[in-house]
């Protein structure tokens, strides 16, 4: 690593910067949903960026986050190669499995039992906001070890990232 990256770990922010970080976030996530605005990791390392910059970090955050936020853009934009599989996915199999087993295809009974077009229900909210947070904690949680303590924030976003991927 750079020698200009070589300074010691310092201890995290003070109360008022993290409280001020944590508030700038919240914030900011409120104002991009709420102008539809999907909240992706990219866009997410930048806001990110831009509070480790007000913190007076913000060269240390590009020389830890690089690696990390490159993969996980690198993630996101393959995934977007899997629209073009579908024509070479096998899906009749699994589903005539899933009918022998279950007696009906789950998803199928699950989308007649649950869907409703008329009206968004309280789980339709719920599932919403469950799936951006999958998005969410693992990088929140990366920022917050990271302002906390580096050498915890590096073993965690090692092992996030040999994590099996996720469907979707």
């Amino acid at each position: 690593m750079a020698e200009e990256f070589s300074e010691p770990e310092r201890a995290g922010p003070g109360p008022i910067a993290a409280v001020a970080f944590g508030f700038y976030l919240v914030l900011l996530l409120v104002v991009m949903l709420s102008q539809g605005v999907e909240v992706l990791p990219d866009r997410y390392a930048v806001a990110m960026l831009v509070g480790a910059v007000i913190l007076g970090r913000g060269r240390r955050f590009v020389a830890d986050w690089s690696p990390f936020i490159g993969l996980l853009i690198s993630y996101d934009f393959l995934r977007g190669f899997a629209d073009d599989l579908a024509g070479r996915a096998e899906f009749v199999l699994p589903m005539h499995a899933d009918a022998a087993i279950f007696g009906v295809v789950p998803t199928v009974f699950l989308q007649h039992a649950f869907l409703n077009l008329n009206a968004l229900r309280w789980y339709d909210y719920a599932a919403t906001l469950l799936y951006f947070m999958h998005f969410l904690l693992p990088l929140g949680f990366a920022m917050l070890l990271w302002l906390r303590s580096r050498s915890e924030f590096t073993r965690f976003a090692a092992s996030l990232t040999i994590l099996p991927t996720r469907p979707g």
